[in-house]
């Protein structure tokens, strides 16, 4: 349609005056369709609109040679001005019926006029038609589109979860593995030189197996735990605890192998805690393993403790590639890795690790730092002296 005021003559190309149409026609036209737009609009436009229509049917009517054809485009027109709604035409028809003037009475000019109406009908109903076909059409293409996308993402999703349940079964059954060796290794000892070893070092032994059976059976239950089969949330005994004397049985089964150094840094200051010292030797074990897994050959892992304020604060710091600080939450997820493929554990290290921390009442965060590598830093309860 043309912009409101300016009205172009429909076959002719030539610009007409504004019609001789009064207000009250149009104003009732105005009336009729003013909420079939999509497209907000005003009454002075609809009325606008009107008068543009009325004066190409002006013009149409007197042409020579007379066509009805004209009108088909003045129809899809109204369609173009954004008034989609069928009540729209029905209006539109019948006040143009009504209007008097240009073809009152009879004859030759009232048969013409009839036959604009006629073809300005068919003209929108037409235009309708291949507009909603089209908006169809696109709903269609649309709703394709996405169920193709939706499938892909499917697959995507079903490849992901296959080479991370591989993945998984891989590194879990290393993770599990891992305890028995050392256990093997001085049974076997024992069995072969057990009369030679004298009653220290055999003690000595005894708690690194014991040691390694209850992280063994810690794994286990964690596994259960993280997976929802059982005990859906970790239990803890609270008593008073020295976590200097935690950080070093958790050290002695961490070196067992002997293939890292763990630099164990205590400050001296007081570090009684109240927390659960099998679940706090968890924490720790699980930060050293993790350090040991991202730490280069030769490079040590270093281990603090001491009071920070109203907790004791561990610290385990590794020399690592580090940690994106975009990712220092992600990695507390379960079965997050953020080493590549080859990287051993099974990714639930630092998820029970906070877990195990928060059910103390304690937190665990990631730290930025300057130097090179990864501070992972544990705050539990502290015991305040008077």
């Amino acid at each position: 349609m043309n912009r409101p005021g300016e009205v172009c003559a429909v076959g002719t190309g030539a610009p007409t005056a504004k019609a001789d149409l009064s207000r009250t026609v149009a104003g009732s036209w105005a009336k009729a369709v003013i909420g079939t737009s999509y497209v907000p609009m005003t009454s002075p436009e609809v009325e606008e609109l009107m008068h543009g229509l009325f004066a190409q049917l002006q013009i149409l009517v007197n042409a020579e040679p007379f066509s009805s054809e004209a009108g088909r485009e003045i129809g899809a027109e109204i369609v173009d001005a954004h008034f989609t709604n069928p009540k729209t035409l029905s209006q539109t028809i019948a006040i143009l019926l009504a209007v008097p003037g240009p073809v009152s009475g009879s004859g030759e000019p009232a048969r013409r006029w009839q036959l604009l109406i006629a073809a300005v009908s068919e003209g929108y109903a037409a235009k309708l038609v291949d507009r909603v076909r089209q908006q169809q059409q696109e709903i269609i293409n649309a709703a394709l589109t996405a169920r193709d996308d939706a499938e892909r993402a499917l697959q995507a999703s079903e490849i992901r979860l296959d080479r991370a349940r591989e993945d998984f079964i891989a590194t879990i059954s290393h993770e599990l593995r891992t305890p028995l060796t050392p256990i093997k290794g001085y049974l076997r000892t024992l069995q072969n030189n057990g009369d030679a070893i004298d009653g220290e070092q055999r003690a000595q032994y005894y708690r690194v197996m014991i040691g390694q059976v209850e992280q063994l059976e810690g794994l286990i239950e964690d596994l259960l735990a993280a997976a929802g089969v059982q005990h859906p949330h970790f239990s803890v005994t609270f008593q008073v605890v020295d976590v200097a004397d935690v950080i070093e049985r958790a050290l002695e089964n961490a070196s067992a192998d002997g293939t890292r150094h763990f630099s164990w840094r205590r400050n001296g200051q007081a570090t009684l805690a109240v927390c659960d010292p099998i679940r706090l030797q968890q924490v720790v074990a699980n930060l050293l393993s993790n350090a040991d897994k991202y730490s280069p050959e030769g490079e040590p892992v270093v281990i603090s403790a001491g009071d920070n304020g109203d907790a004791v604060e561990i610290v385990v710091h590794d020399f690592g590639p580090g940690i994106p600080p975009q990712q220092a939450e992600a990695v507390f997820e379960p079965f997050r890795r953020l080493g590549p493929p080859p990287t051993r554990g099974t990714g639930l290290g630092l998820y029970i690790a906070r877990r195990l921390t928060e059910a103390m009442n304690g937190r665990i965060w990631v730290a930025d730092g300057t130097e090179p590598g990864t501070s992972v830093h544990v705050a539990v309860p502290r015991i305040i002296g008077p």
